[in-house]
């Protein structure tokens, strides 16, 4: 996902859940009380921005424990990303998956994807499919994509 919608989503995985006894369902906690979004089972029901986030318990370790993801961890991620793109995969062309849009792609490309053209689609979710390639191969003829 794209940095600003990763600030986003840690913020709201470090806010407090409880579990709403009537429902059996988590959901943001009105006060003080509860346990962080890090630590909820989303494989229960969670109250939830499906549309716009991954569960918070996404990022585990070697004993399969949820790691917490912060702002600057993601970022460094990022940068990562960056340079593995840049020094081990450079290609004219490159087909993403599971990414929150246009920007998402251009944060994970060399320089914000300042060289290269992005086709995209929204309303699938988190997980749209995405293809970037260099500028001086051409602009877009058309992005449009068939739900089927």
């Amino acid at each position: 996902m794209d940095k600003a919608t990763a600030g986003e989503w840690i913020a709201a995985c470090s806010g407090l859940f409880v579990k709403d006894e009537a429902t059996n369902v988590w959901k943001p906690s009105a006060d003080e009380t509860g346990i962080p979004g890090w630590q909820v089972n989303f494989r229960e029901e969670v109250e939830w921005d499906w549309e716009r986030f991954p569960v918070c318990d996404v990022y585990k370790d070697r004993n399969f424990d949820t790691v917490p993801a912060t702002e600057v961890a993601y970022g460094k991620r990022l940068q990562q990303l960056n340079d593995f793109v840049r020094n081990t995969v450079p290609a004219d062309i490159y087909a993403f998956e599971e990414v929150s849009g246009e920007q998402a792609v251009r944060d994970a490309l060399p320089d914000g994807g300042a060289a290269y053209e992005v086709c995209t689609f929204k309303g699938f979710k988190i997980q749209r499919l995405a293809i970037a390639w260099k500028k001086e191969l051409g602009t877009a003829a058309n992005c449009a994509s068939s739900p089927a």
